[in-house]
């Protein structure tokens, strides 16, 4: 079984998708086809698995079939799970679909934009995490509200994991320092909830 993390940025498509595939799409097990958080600000992550080699496409439309972003563009993937951090904070609010074809079987799930962190908190008090410094160059402390167990990584822009914690801290200390400059992401997992924040290291 592979397992596989990338991370996206937005780029735009102006093919259209036939209204009639969006219509007929099918449902896939809840936990081999997932997004989090959903909705989102910025950043989500969309997680999916097949049991075996597969011609692979997910994308992202928009509520009449046009195609915003292609993820993964009719690739033959191996059997196992697979993770795309999706990067995007220029759509407007409203809802879209994730569509993920699978040797041509198209599955989906609704996709929702928001500005505001308040809408997608599921957790009676709010998950606050604040990051300082950044840009960051040699550590990066994280703090948090609470003492609950929690789930840390550091993902650099190919998609791999350079920092793999967990932790019941409220405040952690991360060394970057061996790290080069660039873009990363910072995915908090806490219960159910994914949170991902976008770090810049000098």
């Amino acid at each position: 079984m592979k397992n596989l993390t990338i991370i996206l940025l937005l780029f735009s498509s102006s093919f259209l998708f036939g209204q009639s595939e969006i219509k007929n799409l099918s449902s896939l097990d809840t936990n081999s086809f997932t997004i989090t958080p959903n909705p989102f600000v910025d950043t989500t992550n969309i997680h999916f698995e097949i049991n075996s080699n597969d011609t692979v496409r997910l994308r992202i439309f928009d509520r009449w079939g046009n195609v915003l972003s292609t993820l993964v563009n009719n690739e033959v993937l191996q059997s196992g799970q697979y993770n795309y951090i999706y990067v995007n904070d220029t759509l407007i609010n409203g809802a879209y679909i994730v569509g993920l074809d699978i040797n041509s079987k198209i599955f989906g799930k609704n996709l929702f934009k928001t500005d505001s962190i308040n809408s997608i908190m599921t957790i009676k008090e709010k998950e606050k995490i604040i990051i300082y410094p950044n840009p960051a160059t040699n550590i990066l402390e994280v703090n948090f509200t609470n003492n609950l167990k929690r789930e840390i990584r550091l993902i650099n822009e190919n998609g791999e994991f350079l920092i793999v914690t967990e932790s019941f801290e409220k405040r952690i200390i991360l060394n970057i320092e061996n790290f080069k400059s660039g873009l990363y992401i910072l995915s908090v997992k806490n219960g159910l909830i994914i949170t991902n924040e976008k770090i810049l290291i000098e």
